[in-house]
């Protein structure tokens, strides 16, 4: 009886120094077509990302499309319309370092191509080889040093996820109404 106490003190020990280390970072919920950590799509603008994460980010224009919030440390991007004037989130980029799973349970950087047709069924629209786009949400294989996409095949693991405006699809001078069609 004293071993298995001794046991379960050394086990609570271990557990107790684990979690608090940091080491058990936990895995935050993407919730497709919503968003994450308070951020959400349709609704949060630029405003409340900087709020929320602080002015360390990278602000990466494309053309007169978008800009891009970039938090590289985090493994977050914000992305909303240079023609919007209430500065929208419409789509949030999630890779690596960031520990991400979705509502219904694929992993960054842990889940398969196969694992996601699994849990979600056939793709929405299927821009194959490059990501695999479901209602509110697509995953991809991205190279991090480049940017590019790669292959998917059935084995490619899903490391970026992104999270969009469900019923949004151009930037255009009517960008602000961002709410789900």
């Amino acid at each position: 009886m004293a071993n298995l106490r001794k046991r379960i003190f050394i086990l609570a020990f271990v557990w107790i120094v684990f979690s608090s280390s940091g080491l058990a970072r936990a895995q935050e919920t993407a919730v497709e077509g919503v968003g994450i950590k308070g951020i959400t799509v349709g609704k949060s603008s630029q405003t409340d990302v900087v709020k929320k994460f602080g002015k360390d980010y990278e602000e990466v224009t494309y053309e007169t499309y978008s800009k891009q919030l970039k938090y590289k440390k985090l493994g977050l991007s914000f992305f909303y319309c240079q023609s919007d004037a209430k500065q929208i989130i419409f789509s949030i980029e999630i890779r690596a370092p960031f520990k991400a799973v979705t509502a219904k349970g694929v992993v960054l950087g842990k889940s398969t191509v196969k694992d996601v047709e699994r849990i979600y069924g056939k793709p929405d629209e299927q821009h194959m080889p490059a990501w695999m786009t479901y209602y509110g949400v697509d995953f991809r294989n991205t190279n991090p040093e480049t940017d590019e996409m790669n292959m998917l095949e059935d084995d490619t693991l899903i490391n970026e996820i992104n999270l969009y405006t469900p019923g949004f699809t151009l930037c255009d001078k009517n960008s602000s109404d961002l709410s789900a069609k």
